[in-house]
């Protein structure tokens, strides 16, 4: 229904224009849970990608440089346990705050990719909604001339 006219069931411009609002609101919101639901099964691939291909990778990495860092400690420092038990303790809590933070990148990745395709559609949605309503003339202050303003070239 074309906002202003009325519809059977209203008897006045006002309930005919709120009519129209609200179909217009639900027909967004339909496709706006379209172009989200497009995302299911994406979990999958994004536990596959950050949990099962990057937490190994993490996991090698640690090791690698704690045992690189042991290595240089006791051939270049003063072997003394202290210094051995503060290297170990420093890269375990360093390898948990990067796990804690490989756990945590996961849902922030699948929402993020969630609000893109929402976004795209919103995009999409006021973009055709824009070209729907008619646009304003320019108001030009005072007797200036129009193009001045245009971005065209002045001859």
């Amino acid at each position: 229904m074309a906002i202003g006219c009325l519809s059977p069931k209203s008897s006045t411009p006002s309930e005919a224009i709120s009519e129209s609002w609200a179909q217009e609101v639900v027909e967004y919101a339909v496709g706006l849970g379209e172009a989200t639901d497009k995302n299911i099964g994406l979990d999958h691939s994004k536990v596959r990608e950050y949990w099962l291909l990057r937490g190994p990778r993490l996991a090698w990495t640690a090791v690698i440089f704690f045992t690189f860092s042991l290595v240089c400690q006791e051939l270049l420092k003063k072997n003394l346990a202290t210094d051995r038990l503060y290297m170990v303790v420093v890269s375990v809590v360093a390898l948990m705050i990067a796990l804690y933070m490989l756990y945590w990148r996961l849902p922030d990745a699948i929402e993020g990719s969630v609000l893109r395709a929402a976004h795209d559609y919103y995009k999409g949605w006021k973009s055709g909604y824009e070209t729907k309503t008619p646009k304003p003339k320019p108001i030009y202050p005072g007797n200036a001339d129009p193009r001045m303003f245009s971005p065209e070239p002045k001859p």
